[in-house]
């Protein structure tokens, strides 16, 4: 899919409010967790690679995750943190957040197609005042052991509260160590009204380690207001 570049561009908020359901495995489990680890260990190693984390933290994040701790990165108390970390994040961007044990997540938001032609690079866009036509978001977050994406097309219309969701792409998910239980991809309300954003949303539910941990991890798009909203969890459909 084609990515549109932009030349003036305002901060799009990404509301991050995670919810994990699980807790990290009991002691006499913690046997079993360090084979399951060790058996994901150069995919995991890998992964956090790609994130850009240094040697000797993967180390340590290894050694957490053997012992039976859940990373930082996908913990409930560190939902502020994220948050305040991508407040400013401009839309087509990502940003890698840094927790304190040194895990991270890769989080953005981006317009990869429009049915608009005229766009070029001297065009600006906003997550909020969008030109009239048809939009491909997505927008994802990856921890490393857990990655997801998320498509929707809106359509945005002249005038107001009359925005909507045309179509949703099923979600996908990838988790390292562990397996995807369930994947739902639900269109809760197709069109924007005077006190609700139309929304839609990606959630998976997952295991790590043996079925040491489970917990799930939602994506939501909210469109109106003449543009959208993304974000992880109960983010709400409010205006």
């Amino acid at each position: 899919m084609e990515e549109i570049k932009v030349k003036k561009i305002f901060a799009l908020l990404l509301v991050v409010l995670m919810m994990f359901t699980g807790t990290m495995v009991s002691a006499e489990s913690k046997s079993t967790t360090s084979e399951s680890v060790k058996k994901y260990e150069k995919e995991i190693l890998k992964s956090f690679d790609e994130l850009g984390i240094d040697l000797e933290t993967q180390k340590k994040l290894l050694k957490k995750l053997k012992d039976g701790e859940m990373l930082d990165s996908l913990k409930q108390e560190n939902a502020d943190f994220a948050l305040e970390e991508i407040q400013s994040l401009q839309m087509n961007e990502s940003n890698i957040i840094t927790f304190s044990d040194g895990s991270k997540a890769k989080v953005g938001s981006e317009i990869i197609k429009s049915e608009d032609d005229t766009y070029n690079d001297d065009i600006g866009l906003m997550h909020t005042g969008l030109s009239p036509g048809t939009y491909t978001i997505r927008t994802y977050y990856n921890t490393g052991l857990v990655n997801a994406q998320y498509y929707i097309e809106a359509v945005i219309r002249s005038g107001s509260d009359n925005d909507y969701i045309l179509t949703v792409y099923d979600g996908t998910a990838t988790v390292i160590g562990g397996k995807k239980e369930e994947e739902t991809t639900t269109l809760h309300r197709r069109f924007e009204t005077s006190t609700h954003y139309a929304h839609s949303n990606f959630r998976v539910d997952y295991s790590l380690f043996g079925e040491n941990f489970s917990s799930s991890m939602t994506l939501n798009t909210l469109v109106g207001n003449d543009g959208y909203k993304t974000g992880l969890s109960n983010l709400t459909p409010l205006k």
